[in-house]
C-alpha cells in the first residue's frame, strides 16, 4: 500500500488562505472559526527592524485522499509526496 505525506514549501506559501476556503467548502465548516478548523494558515514576522519578513505556516489536517487545499494552491506550495 502506498503512503503519502503532505508537504508545504514555506518559502513558496504567500498566505492567500485559498487552502482554508477550499477545506471549509469541502468539509462544510466555517472558514474563519478557529474552534472548528481543519486547515488554518498561521503567520509570523521574523527578523528585526528593516529586515522583518512575514512567514506563513499552513496547518493542514492531512485527512483527504484528494485534498482540495492542494489543488487550489496558486503557488504549488502544498503537494503530496
Amino acid at each position: 500500500m502506498t503512503h503519502y505525506a503532505m508537504v508545504i514549501d514555506l518559502n513558496t506559501c504567500v498566505g492567500c488562505n485559498a487552502c482554508m476556503a477550499a477545506c471549509a467548502m469541502e468539509n462544510q465548516t466555517p472558514v474563519w472559526d478557529e474552534t472548528k478548523w481543519r486547515t488554518f494558515v498561521h503567520d509570523k514576522e521574523i527578523g528585526v527592524e528593516e529586515n522583518i519578513q512575514r512567514r506563513f505556516f499552513p496547518r493542514l489536517c492531512n485527512h483527504c485522499d484528494n485534498p482540495p487545499c492542494m489543488t487550489v494552491c496558486p503557488t504549488g506550495a502544498t503537494y503530496k509526496k
